[in-house]
C-alpha cells in the first residue's frame, strides 16, 4: 500500500508536468523559461540548509533514534526560522546578481515565502511520514500540483503567464499544503515509541549539518550545469537545456516512489547478514531494466518535442536525445546510497556525495565554457558514473564490517551509534524534503 501510494504522488507530478509544461514554456521563451527555472534551482541549494536537511534528520530521528515526535518538531521549527531570513536575503541578491533588477520580486517572493512557508510545511509532513506512514503524507503532497494545474490553466486562459505569476501561483499553493499539513500533524506524539526519549537542539543541528552538506551536495551535482550554463552561455540555451533535463527527468518519477518506500524500509535495522546489499542489488535489476527502457522510449517520442515546444525551442530535441541515458545513470547510483542508509553509514554517504558534487563542479567548470550544453551533458554523465563506482565501494566495504562485527560480538549488536566519528548524519534517510518541483 505505502508503495501504490508514493506511486499515486508521482503520477500526479507527471500529469502536473504534461499539463503544465507545453503551456508555460512556449508561452515564457526560451529566455524567460531558463530564468524562471535557474531562479527554483538557487531556491533549491537554499532550501537544502533551511529545511529539506532538518526535514531528513527528523525521519531518522523519530524512526530510527526513537526520539518524540513533539521535540522533534519543536526543534526542526526554529530551526527554519532561524535559517530562513539569511538565505532569502542570498538567494535573491543573487538572483539579481545574475539576471539583474527585473528578477527581484520573483526572487523575494520565492526566497522569502516559499523558505519560510515550504519549510515549515516539509517538517511537518516529514513527522507525518514518520510517524503515520508514506500514505498520508503522500496525500497531503499531492495537494500542490493540482494546484498548480489548475492555477497555471486560469493564467493561460486569461493570457497572464509571467515569472511573476508563476510564482505566485507557486506560493499559493505552498501556503495551501502548510495549512493542511499543520492540520493533521497535531497530537502526532500518540506515535511515540513507549521508550521514546526528547531530542535536543544540538543532536538535530548535528545531524542537520551533515543531512545538509551530502543534500546541498547531491542538489550541486544535480543542478550544478545549470548555474554554469547561465553564466556562460544564451538564456535561450539555458532555457532549451531545461526544458530538455525537464522532460528526460520525468522518466524519474516512478523511481522516486519506489526509493522512498524502500528509504523507508531501509531505516529499520535488519539482523540477516548482506541484507542491505542484497536490498541493493534487487533493486539495482529492476531500476536497471526499466533505465534501458526509457532510453529506448526516449529516442522513439523525441519527434514529439518540436511538435509540443515549437521552433524556439529549436535544440531540445537533441539534448534530450543526448540525455536519454541519464535516468538509468541516476537510478542505479541511488541504490547504493539507500544500503549506506541502512547501515547507519550516513558520513560516508556524505563524503560520497560532496566527492561527487566536487567532481561534478570541476567537470562542468572545465567543459561548459567550450562546449555549452554538450559539455554539462558529459560531465552529468561522468560524475554520475563516479557517484555509482564509489557508492557501491563503500556499500560492500561497510556492510562486511557490520556483518563481521556482528559474527563477534552477536546479532544482536545495534549498528554504529550516531557519535561524532561515526555520526548519523549525512543525509541517510528519507528526503522528500528537497524542495518541491515548481520548476515547470
Amino acid at each position: 500500500m505505502e508503495l501504490v501510494s508514493a506511486l499515486g504522488f508521482e503520477l500526479v507530478q507527471i500529469l502536473s508536468v504534461a499539463v503544465i509544461f507545453p503551456i508555460v514554456a512556449p508561452a515564457l521563451g526560451p529566455g524567460e523559461y531558463g530564468r524562471y527555472t535557474t531562479l527554483y534551482v538557487i531556491a533549491g541549494l537554499a532550501m537544502t540548509w533551511v529545511s529539506a536537511a532538518g526535514g531528513a534528520a527528523m525521519v531518522q530521528l523519530i524512526i530510527q533514534r526513537s526520539r518524540t515526535v513533539e521535540s522533534v518538531l519543536l526543534f526542526a521549527r526554529r530551526q527554519i526560522y532561524f535559517a530562513a531570513i539569511p538565505f532569502a536575503l542570498l538567494g535573491s541578491i543573487a538572483s539579481v546578481a545574475l539576471f539583474g533588477r527585473e528578477i527581484l520580486l520573483p526572487a523575494v517572493l520565492v526566497f522569502g515565502g516559499d523558505l519560510v512557508l515550504g519549510g515549515i510545511a516539509s517538517v511537518r509532513i516529514n513527522a507525518i511520514f514518520a510517524t503515520v506512514g508514506v500514505t498520508a503524507a503522500s496525500r497531503i503532497k499531492m495537494i500542490s500540483p493540482v494546484l498548480r494545474m489548475v492555477g497555471v490553466t486560469v493564467l493561460a486562459a486569461t493570457g497572464e503567464i509571467s515569472i511573476v505569476s508563476l510564482v505566485a501561483i507557486n506560493s499559493g499553493a505552498t501556503l495551501v499544503v502548510l495549512m493542511i499539513a499543520m492540520k493533521f500533524s497535531r497530537d502526532l506524539g500518540r506515535y511515540d515509541d513507549d521508550a521514546a526519549e526528547a531530542t535536543s537542539g544540538r543532536e538535530l543541528l548535528r545531524l542537520t549539518g551533515t543531512y545538509a552538506a551530502t543534500i546541498s551536495a547531491n542538489t550541486t551535482q544535480d543542478e550544478g550545469e545549470k548555474i554554469v550554463l547561465v553564466s556562460y552561455r544564451p538564456a535561450a540555451e539555458v532555457g532549451e537545456y531545461q526544458a530538455a533535463y525537464r522532460l528526460i527527468s520525468l522518466a524519474l518519477v516512478p523511481l522516486e516512489a519506489l526509493n522512498t518506500v524502500a528509504t523507508r524500509w531501509a531505516l529499520f535495522p535488519s539482523d540477516e547478514p548482506n541484507a542491505q546489499l542484497r536490498r541493493a542489488t534487487r533493486l539495482s535489476l529492476v531500476v536497471g531494466a526499466y533505465g534501458v527502457l526509457v532510453a529506448i522510449a526516449a529516442v522513439i517520442a523525441s519527434p514529439l518535442i518540436a511538435l509540443i515546444l515549437g521552433e524556439e525551442f529549436a535544440q531540445t530535441t537533441t539534448m534530450f536525445l543526448w540525455l536519454s541515458g541519464f535516468p538509468l545513470f541516476r537510478a542505479l547510483s541511488d541504490i547504493p546510497v539507500i544500503g549506506l542508509i541502512g547501515l547507519n553509514c550516513n558520513v560516508e554517504r556524505m563524503v560520497l556525495g560532496l566527492s561527487g558534487a566536487v567532481a561534478a563542479v570541476v567537470l562542468y567548470l572545465a567543459m561548459v565554457p567550450a562546449l555549452g550544453w554538450q559539455g554539462a551533458v558529459i560531465g552529468t554523465y561522468i560524475s554520475e558514473m563516479l557517484t555509482l563506482l564509489g557508492g557501491w565501494i563503500l556499500l560492500i566495504d561497510r556492510q562486511r564490517r557490520v556483518d563481521r562485527r556482528r559474527s563477534v560480538e552477536g546479532p544482536d549488536v545495534p549498528l554504529p551509534p550516531p557519535t561524532v566519528e561515526s555520526r548519523a548524519d549525512s543525509g541517510g534517510g528519507y528526503e522528500p524534503t528537497t524542495p518541491p518541483d515548481t520548476t515547470l
